[in-house]
């Protein structure tokens, strides 16, 4: 285990320990709380509640966007990570990496370990980071219980929305292939921007993330695919549900109704995501008859932690899974 994961892994533990001490804090937030960090962005992007188009249609888009330098606020750029088949001219996937609570970009970054498998798809990547704060550091505030803990309610959905709109104008991306990949907090801010950006997104990768513990505060307008991942002996944000967070499997089951599937889960197939445990430890679940482009998978990595370094498959999975290079057939019985 290299040192960054070892302070990563300490970061968490007390973050953990935090969560735990302050159990109960949720129930003290009023309704009106709740409803402001849902509804903190109503008034971003007007010109994009337009029914009869789609969310970048007032982007200029030229044929050729040759800007190779980093995008975001003063202050807090990102760098772009283009992959070796980069084209000004083309029309490139964007995918965002999300990083958990008191880690930052480049910790993630190593993490994933994404570059090989970006560069084989033509993918673009960029790493924002989140606020920091007085306890731990870095953070998202993603959800009505992590991570905002003290209460200074900045906007990143705002702050990822204005990132997504400028790298659509300035890189070669495809405005339509816009996918978020985030582990814990990362993961869960991942699944808030699916909630509250519904119609930016194609997919999101929740990496040991989690979801409003409160479902009413998720109204996605259009179908998102998710592809929820999670570790059974997750130390940090239970496999089975806490009092800040649902359990794994019941986020799938959300999403599995936003999206208005039919039946499942399903069992798919086993695959290698972490070579933590050995052998293909993790088993993916579907759903069947969902609505188009509303795909839900659930995968589960069994007998691993929050952290389950060195990731193995995991990347190249992923992509398989976001540009449905694996479908699974439904079960005949």
């Amino acid at each position: 285990m290299t040192m960054t994961t070892t302070r990563l892994f300490a970061t968490l533990a007390v973050a953990a320990l935090m969560f735990t001490a302050c159990g109960d804090a949720p129930e003290e937030s009023s309704n009106d709380d709740e409803n402001q960090q849902q509804n903190q962005d109503n008034d971003h992007n007007d010109h994009n509640d337009d029914e009869d188009g789609p969310w970048y249609q007032d982007i200029p888009i030229d044929d050729v966007r040759d800007h190779d330098g980093p995008i975001g606020e003063e202050g807090r750029e990102v760098a772009p990570m283009f992959p070796e088949n980069y084209d000004p001219e083309g029309n490139h996937p964007l995918l965002f990496l999300l990083h958990g609570y008191g880690s930052d970009a480049q910790e993630t970054i190593e993490g994933f370990d994404a570059q090989a498998a970006a560069d084989e798809r033509g993918v673009v990547m960029l790493a924002p980071e989140g606020d920091e704060d007085n306890i731990e550091g870095l953070f998202w505030n993603a959800t009505d219980t992590c991570c905002d803990l003290e209460d200074a309610r900045p906007d990143h959905v705002g702050y990822l929305t204005d990132l997504i709109e400028e790298a659509v104008e300035k890189y070669a991306v495809d405005p339509e292939q816009i996918f978020f990949l985030g582990i814990s907090n990362g993961g869960m801010m991942s699944h808030r921007m699916a909630c509250d950006r519904s119609e930016y997104l194609q997919a999101i990768i929740s990496f040991n993330g989690s979801s409003f513990e409160d479902p009413e505060l998720c109204e996605p307008e259009e179908p998102v695919e998710i592809f929820h991942v999670h570790a059974t002996d997750d130390e940090v944000v239970s496999y089975d549900g806490s009092v800040l967070f649902p359990p794994a499997l019941e986020v799938a089951e959300r999403w599995a109704e936003y999206n208005e599937c039919e039946e499942g889960p399903f069992f798919g197939t086993s695959v290698e995501v972490t070579y933590a445990v050995e052998g293909e430890e993790t088993d993916i679940e579907w759903w069947d008859g969902c609505v188009e482009d509303g795909r839900v998978e659930f995968w589960t990595i069994n007998n691993a932690r929050h952290v389950p370094l060195p990731l193995a498959d995991f990347p190249e999975l992923m992509f398989d899974a976001v540009f449905g290079d694996r479908v699974f057939a439904r079960p005949t019985f």
